[in-house]
């Protein structure tokens, strides 16, 4: 009883103390509940998940948008400072997007460039603050220089030497100041840490790239090696081994079974392809051009309308825009200053405009030609009007061609997209056909151009008169069953003669002749040729693409591997035989071999090619001096830059992508 008078003593005086201190309970309660709300943002990025706002993540660290455009315009600032240190060069053309992939991400540069950075990192690639310090301090000062410069009121009117000279006083006369580099910085909009931080990512990645493309040495077995193959001249015997020659000792014939069987698996490789014929009118250009004669007024005036585009001293330097007018001196010694002279360019503007004209008077008369093959029906007539005049009848044109000598009519055969060019010739164009072509194939009707097409090379002109179309269709067995027999009988005979080169070669690693190895053959005795013969400028790529690697055009043109053309028995082979063997003979070949390693493989003609070296004349020995092996060191260094920069270090940036970076859910969505 004690016990339970206890309790109820201390219910009754906690029930007088809350009805005491109420408000002051219910006010408590409302702090604590705006607080556990105020804590929610708090305690999600404490506790929740980090990468929620990430689009990507490199090693575990997330990088949202805010981050991402940050560290963008900061390299981007640096870029703008200095092109040197752009990082989009470093990575340039590094990644391709994926059809998982979403948006915009890995077509971007600066995942691929975090992700290299984040490799220097692991290989423990560190820029000290004294480079970093001397870097900074060679980017104020030549920003500075290139500012008063750009003020010089004379700074226009200067050669580029003058200007180099120029930059260099202005360079030598700016003082490195820290505070005035801060200053500097923050004008920028940036902080000194994040942007130092920047560009000391900028300096790791570029000595990846260093580290990466140093890699491996030039012996000097390798470098006379070299010295020899570009040296020597060769003579070659070149063994064509036609399938078609070995067709007649082929001891059996395929049965119809066979034949049907072939069919059954090829059925796509027996078809009539949409074909095209037509007929046209053909005249040279020249008839047009010679009707041309410029003024010497027209000349000038021409000049005067095209300076600013085409005949500018340095494309990069244009005539400033002047508010007032130049006095007549004035006006000739700004257009000596920017312009190329008059006379100078004189005949090459007289060419453009009697080219020109030339096509326009071309155009006037495909005009009126076509009126007179197909005339327009007369106007109509009010009413009560006497009766219109009947139209003149068209014309054909033969008839056209007959009254204007200069004209030329033909007919073409039918051709479809693979033989187009072999059968029209100078006639080819390739939007005509093409366009042709695919309206047969959609159904729609075909039409004659109204104006004259022009040969590849410029020198004739056609006006197309009328043309014909032919449905694809497949060819059934028996219709095709020839050539059938002749693909069934060649595919056999293509692979005996790839067994009979390959026993060729073995014939000849035992000293046998390439007569006796490969009687079969038709052999031609070409040469001599020396790497200066078959090099040229046809290189593996555009050489222009190469700038973005700081590579000049020159050395592109120099160190590119080049490949050339090797025409047996004045037939040309294939582009890709031809560059093998000139690759291989010229670039990879050691001198002691006398025969390439492998038979070449032409499957368009269906042949194969054994290439022996019949004789050469090697270079003295004594040519081979420090100078010469100086010189092809450096040279096999830049064909390895620029190797590495097209292959292997895009392939190198691809792999620390995938190893580093991690796309989120949000930016696959």
């Amino acid at each position: 009883m004690a016990q339970l008078g206890q309790e109820q003593s201390l219910k009754k005086q906690f029930t007088v103390w809350f009805r005491k201190n109420e408000k002051l309970f219910w006010v408590c309660l409302l702090v604590f509940v705006c607080f556990s709300f105020g804590m929610t943002g708090v305690m999600e990025m404490v506790i929740g998940d980090p990468g929620r706002d990430a689009v990507f993540a490199c090693d575990g660290r997330y990088y949202t948008d805010y981050d991402w455009r940050q560290i963008n315009s900061w390299l981007n600032d640096i870029a703008a400072i200095s092109p040197r240190l752009s990082f989009r060069q470093l990575v340039v053309g590094s990644q391709r997007a994926d059809d998982n992939q979403g948006r915009d991400l890995v077509t971007d540069v600066l995942p691929t460039f975090l992700a290299a950075a984040a490799e220097a990192n692991r290989l423990g690639i560190r820029v000290s603050p004294t480079r970093i310090y001397a870097v900074v301090k060679d980017l104020y000062r030549n920003h500075a220089a290139v500012e008063k410069l750009r003020k010089d009121p004379t700074y226009r009117s200067m050669s580029e030497e003058q200007q180099e000279v120029r930059f260099r006083e202005i360079l030598d006369a700016t003082p490195w100041s820290l505070d005035g580099y801060h200053a500097w910085i923050r004008e920028r909009g940036y902080a000194v840490p994040d942007f130092e931080y920047a560009l000391g990512m900028l300096l790791k990645v570029d000595s990846l790239r260093d580290f990466h493309l140093s890699a491996g040495v030039t012996s000097t077995r390798d470098l006379y090696s070299a010295y020899v193959r570009e040296n020597r001249t060769v003579t070659l015997q070149i063994a064509r081994l036609d399938a078609e020659g070995v067709l007649g000792s082929l001891s059996r014939t395929a049965t119809d079974e066979e034949l049907r069987d072939h069919y059954a698996k090829n059925k796509e490789n027996f078809f009539r392809p949409h074909r095209v014929r037509f007929s046209y009118l053909k005249a040279p250009l020249s008839h047009f051009e010679s009707q041309v004669t410029p003024s010497e007024e027209d000349l000038l005036k021409e000049y005067r309308q095209v300076r600013v585009r085409k005949y500018l001293k340095d494309p990069l330097e244009q005539p400033p825009a002047l508010d007032y007018p130049l006095t007549p001196e004035e006006a000739a010694q700004a257009d000596a200053a920017y312009y190329k002279p008059f006379e100078e360019v004189k005949d090459e503007i007289r060419a453009e405009i009697v080219k020109r004209e030339g096509r326009a008077q071309s155009r006037a008369l495909a005009t009126q030609l076509a009126r007179l093959m197909n005339p327009p029906p007369p106007p109509p007539m009010p009413a009560g009007a006497a009766d219109p005049p009947e139209p003149p009848a068209p014309k054909t044109p033969q008839e056209i061609a007959a009254e204007r000598p200069f004209l030329q009519f033909g007919e073409t055969e039918s051709f479809g997209k693979d033989d187009a060019e072999k059968v029209l010739g100078e006639l080819y164009a390739a939007g005509q056909v093409n366009l042709w072509l695919k309206n047969i194939a959609e159904d729609k009707p075909l039409t004659a151009p109204q104006t004259f097409l022009s040969s590849p090379d410029g020198t004739a002109l056609f006006l197309v008169c009328t043309v014909i179309g032919e449905k694809e269709r497949q060819l059934p067995f028996e219709e095709c069953k020839d050539e059938v027999a002749k693909a069934v009988n060649l595919a056999a005979a293509f692979e005996a003669a790839a067994k009979k080169a390959g026993d060729a070669l073995l014939r000849l690693r035992e000293g046998a002749a390439l007569a006796e190895a490969l009687p079969e053959a038709h052999i031609e005795v070409c040469g001599p040729y020396a790497f200066a013969d078959c090099a040229n400028t046809q290189l593996l790529a555009n050489p222009y693409q190469y700038l973005q690697y700081n590579m000049t055009r020159e050395q592109v043109l120099q160190f590119a591997v080049k490949y050339g053309t090797i025409a047996p028995g004045g037939e040309t082979l294939e582009r890709d035989v031809e560059r093998e063997i000139v690759k291989q003979l010229f670039i990879e070949l050691p001198p002691e071999d006398r025969f390439l390693p492998l038979p070449l493989e032409d499957k368009a003609k269906s042949r194969w090619y054994v290439v022996r070296i019949q004789d050469q004349t090697l270079p003295d020995a004594g040519g081979f001096t420090e100078e010469k092996r100086t010189e092809l060191r450096e040279r096999f260094d830049v064909e390895r830059r620029i190797g590495r920069l097209l292959g292997d270090w895009p392939s190198y940036l691809r792999e620390m992508f995938r190893e580093h970076i991690t796309l989120t859910a949000r930016a696959r969505a």
